[in-house]
């Protein structure tokens, strides 16, 4: 990866995610990406217990395409954000951004991935939501895992055969 950062910080916010105490949430939103880059850097995982974006794809399987942290984010609270697009032509470099870009483009994604948290588990039937919590948070490290050492996950095979267990 060719990070706009050092990685002597990058290690600091493995270091400070990693060592939260058991019953704080690490939420994230496209944690494999997360997980997959600092296994590239450090060759350990990051915690993250719940994935925000695993959540979505559960609650809207098909009839919602943009599972992205902005647009989930604008379909459930309304609210309006930059997009890279709106920022950079040509090569995205986040360390050359003003403060007040940082404030309207990166900030929200802090907060956004609980935000919509909160709104996605009330639309998960009740009956799934334990399911979500034993399996499904637990996807990303393996599936990350997986990737990043080559084995591809078919995410449509594992989606037509999860219902046949369920039967």
């Amino acid at each position: 990866f060719d990070y706009n950062l050092p990685l002597e910080f990058l290690r600091q916010i493995f270091d400070a995610v990693n060592n939260q105490p058991e019953d704080v949430w690490i939420i994230a939103h496209n944690g494999i990406f997360e997980i997959e880059a600092f296994l590239q850097e450090f060759r350990e995982i990051l915690r993250i217990d719940v994935d925000t974006m695993l959540l979505s794809k559960l609650v809207y399987p098909s009839k919602y395409d943009d599972h992205s942290l902005k647009g989930l984010s604008e379909m459930l609270t309304g609210d309006e954000y930059l997009e890279l697009k709106d920022i950079f032509k040509g090569k995205i470099r986040f360390n050359i951004l003003p403060e007040n870009i940082v404030k309207w483009y990166a900030c929200p994604d802090a907060t956004n991935p609980i935000k919509i948290l909160k709104i996605l588990l009330k639309k998960l039937p009740e009956d799934e939501r334990a399911l979500f919590f034993d399996v499904e948070t637990r996807l990303p490290k393996v599936k990350a895992y997986n990737e990043f050492y080559g084995l591809k996950l078919d995410e449509q095979l594992l989606a037509d055969y999860v219902p046949k267990l369920e039967a």
